[in-house]
């Protein structure tokens, strides 16, 4: 019977029985404006995580939200979109697009791209179409808005896919390029011996990672003609819902800009 109900009920329906379900004063999830009792476990455990400090990793008690399936990196983002980012009569491409921020894009804008190198991951997106990072099936200037979020520590050629995506943004146009960060390297750490499923974990800590990213990262953004604006959640400390979204406070956006040539 749960079955038959979770396949068959009007998605509105869903969320808002989960909403009723979950309903409560101790947390809030900024994307589907839910007052919240509880998240719910999210990330995965791996020694070389904390070994290496690695930001926007690791395993978190407090993490998803119930109701549109949030990673407190997704609430941070949505909290600066809210602030500085008009997506109405924006064209935007999303990469890898995560469920609460597609919904939440989808609310501002139609002009709207999703985009994977597997793309039946998310047939029930909008219209997503195969998209290779290294060589996107589009002309340069195309969009407004790049969003791509933990997909280049999963490229070996990450470097010409920054490229792709400065290709594609129009001048003056944005991209918020999220990865995994270590406090702890001084530069980032890449091996392309390092192959099997197991040894990256034990190295990157994740099975399909070929790096971990350092703070230099934001030099290779730069070197492909990026302006790179690095803002922490940290900044965000003194607003009403910094607590209840349970963000991480180390957790950074890199906002990279296409400027505009004089």
């Amino acid at each position: 019977m749960f079955k038959w109900i979770k396949k068959h009920l009007p998605g509105s329906i869903k969320t808002a029985l989960k909403k009723g379900y979950y309903y409560g004063s101790r947390y809030y999830c900024n994307i589907c404006n839910s007052p919240l009792r509880c998240f719910l476990p999210g990330g995965i455990e791996a020694e070389a995580i904390n070994k290496l400090e690695i930001v926007g990793a690791g395993f978190r008690t407090s993490d998803i939200c119930p109701v549109c399936k949030s990673s407190y990196r997704q609430r941070f983002q949505v909290l600066y979109f809210d602030e500085h980012i008009q997506f109405e009569e924006k064209r935007v491409l999303h990469i890898a697009p995560e469920f609460s921020l597609h919904t939440y894009i989808l609310s501002k804008t139609d002009n709207y791209v999703c985009g994977d190198i597997e793309p039946e991951r998310y047939a029930y997106y909008s219209k997503p179409i195969k998209t290779d990072l290294t060589e996107l099936p589009f002309t340069k200037n195309s969009f407004d808005i790049v969003i791509c979020n933990h997909v280049l520590e999963h490229i070996p050629e990450d470097i010409q896919a920054m490229k792709e995506i400065f290709r594609v943004l129009k001048q003056d146009g944005i991209s918020f390029l999220q990865v995994p960060i270590s406090l702890k390297l001084k530069e980032t750490f890449e091996d392309s011996s390092i192959v099997t499923p197991e040894e990256r974990l034990q190295q990157f800590g994740q099975k399909d990672h070929v790096r971990v990213y350092a703070m230099d990262y934001v030099k290779r953004l730069q070197r492909v003609g990026f302006r790179v604006k690095v803002v922490p959640a940290s900044d965000y400390a003194h607003h009403p819902y910094y607590n209840k979204l349970m963000l991480d406070a180390r957790e950074m956006l890199f906002i990279c800009e296409k400027q505009n040539k004089k």
